[in-house]
């Protein structure tokens, strides 16, 4: 397992103290905050990926599943409900991801939408 988080740093096999560490103490992390704080808890094959907006709100998240489908949340969350599920998949806690919704991701190159902005059937 490993945590990125651009408010701690890199750290493989983190602990539920360092995950929640990565979402506390924010006037500590100021200069994170100037674009917008990244964390990543990987497991195995799977993730779980989410950016905040400036000030440390606005929090997007994305679920990299076990097939590489990459699904995104529908609502903006706050610091304290992304920590909890954070470390709620720390735990293989996965109750939570049934409570939100999500649509998956389809990456589309430029090609593909180039014809498709322009060639519509």
């Amino acid at each position: 397992m490993r945590l990125e988080a651009n408010t701690i740093g890199n750290i493989d096999n983190p602990s539920e103290d360092d995950i929640a560490r990565a979402f506390e103490n924010r006037e500590k992390w100021d200069m994170a905050d100037v674009m917008g704080n990244v964390y990543t808890l990987s497991k195995g094959c799977t993730s779980l990926f989410c950016i905040s907006g400036h000030n440390f709100e606005n929090f997007s998240l994305r679920f990299y599943d076990k097939n590489e489908q990459i699904y995104i949340c529908s609502s903006t969350l706050s610091a304290s409900e992304v920590k909890q599920y954070f470390i709620r998949f720390y735990n293989d806690d996965m109750k939570w991801y049934d409570n939100l919704d999500w649509h998956l991701y389809i990456h589309k190159t430029l090609w593909e939408r180039f014809l498709e902005k322009f060639f519509r059937n």
